[in-house]
Formats: structure tokens, C-alpha cells, sequence
């Protein structure tokens, strides 16, 4: 699927969700569709957290047994970046 996304703004924006999916964890589409940019935060020079506080499996939002915080690192944060 990444093969098809082209270097217009629509590719772009396509392979960083499609990176955003798979490298946070196998996001769900409803999680992916609901993922708002004040739950990102950039980590050093090369890196976002973003915070999930919600999914399929953590309906009553943060709790002191499951972090809410997603990695992304590498190609995903340098398509983030763009």
C-alpha cells in the first residue's frame, strides 16, 4: 500500500497514516480517524509520543495499569515531520 502513495501533498498525507496505523501499535480505523494533533508531541530531534487516551480495549480512558503513550520513530517520524 505504501508503494501507491506518490509524493503529492494526497500521497503524503496518505503514507504518514498509513505509518501512524502500523508503527503506533496496529491503530484501529476509528483510532486512526480519531487521532487529533494536540495528543502529538515531538521527542527530540527525530521522534513524536503520541498519546492515546482512548481505544477498543482502554474505554475508560488513562489508567495506572496501561500507558497511553505511542512511540513513533524512524520513517513514521520523518513522514510526520513533512
Amino acid at each position: 500500500m505504501l508503494a501507491t502513495c506518490d509524493d503529492s501533498q494526497q500521497g503524503l498525507r496518505d503514507r504518514t497514516l498509513l505509518y501512524f496505523g502500523f508503527v503506533s501499535g496496529g491503530r484501529r480505523r476509528s483510532e486512526i480517524t480519531a487521532a487529533d494533533m494536540r495528543n502529538l508531541h515531538k521527542v527530540g530531534e527525530n521522534g513524536y509520543i503520541y498519546q492515546l487516551d482512548y481505544s477498543k480495549t482502554q474505554q475508560a480512558g488513562v489508567t495506572a495499569d496501561l500507558t497511553p503513550d505511542k512511540q513513533i520513530l524512524g520513517r513514521s517520524a520523518e513522514t510526520l515531520a513533512a
